[in-house]
């Protein structure tokens, strides 16, 4: 999501691998050409497939201990 407006971009798939991923970052990039563009991501391994090619405009930012902590945090507030 961008931050300032709200835009969103979405691809739906039938399920998830370093194909389907690497369609993805193709596709947001051709949408968004003219921006630096930030992708926070989990520890998947198909984030991190040798044969992946970042696009130009975009860079992946690996959170994993921030989503562990979100994931606890919601958890306790889910009851």
């Amino acid at each position: 999501m961008e931050p300032t407006t709200g835009e969103q971009f979405f691809l739906q798939f039938t399920h998830v691998d370093s194909e389907c991923y690497q369609l993805f970052l193709d596709q947001f990039a051709q949408a968004y050409p003219d921006s630096l563009n930030m992708l926070q991501v989990d520890n998947e391994a198909f984030y991190k497939a040798k044969a992946l090619v970042i696009p130009a405009n975009m860079s992946a930012v690996t959170l994993f201990c921030a989503g562990v902590k979100l994931i606890a945090l919601s958890k306790k507030y889910e009851r």
